[in-house]
């Protein structure tokens, strides 16, 4: 590090211009600074200090994040969060819900939507369609009703 910083000031001091001293002087910061957090990783224990092994480790993250378990579980809370909405709808509307099920394709279009009921009601099955379609734009022949 020493030896570092005594170079550094000689070649500054032998630059031609004031200007290659300034880049010289910006650079030589930067070089300090990784030389500084080098000891830093080791008290951290942040890695090997290998830069190879540090850029295949962010590879690995950005794999698992752009992958299909994140887009897998952002479509399940997507799934969920319309199922809750029917569900509420439905009850606000009298109407006995066991549980709904919502089936999404990857654009977030609801390609299958069912209404499990309990075996108490009596609700005409197009109304709850005709429900549902109104208030989230759904197509009817999409929407299945289960009695149980």
């Amino acid at each position: 590090m020493i030896l570092y910083l005594i170079l550094s000031g000689v070649v500054i001091n032998f630059a031609p211009n004031e200007n290659y001293k300034r880049y010289i002087r910006f650079f030589s910061g930067l070089m300090v600074i990784m030389l500084l957090a080098n000891p830093i990783q080791y008290i951290f224990r942040l890695g090997s200090g290998n830069i190879n092994s540090f850029v295949a480790e962010m590879e690995r993250d950005m794999e698992h994040i752009s992958g299909n378990h994140f887009y897998d579980n952002m479509y399940n809370y997507y799934e969920m969060g319309i199922s809750e909405g029917i569900r509420i709808t439905l009850m606000e509307a009298n109407i006995n819900v066991e549980r709904v099920e919502v089936l999404t394709d990857k654009s977030g279009g609801c390609v299958k939507t069912t209404v499990f009921l309990t075996n108490s009601e009596k609700s005409d099955d197009i109304t709850i369609k005709k429900l549902i379609s109104k208030v989230y734009n759904l197509e009817d022949a999409r929407i299945y009703i289960v009695r149980r």
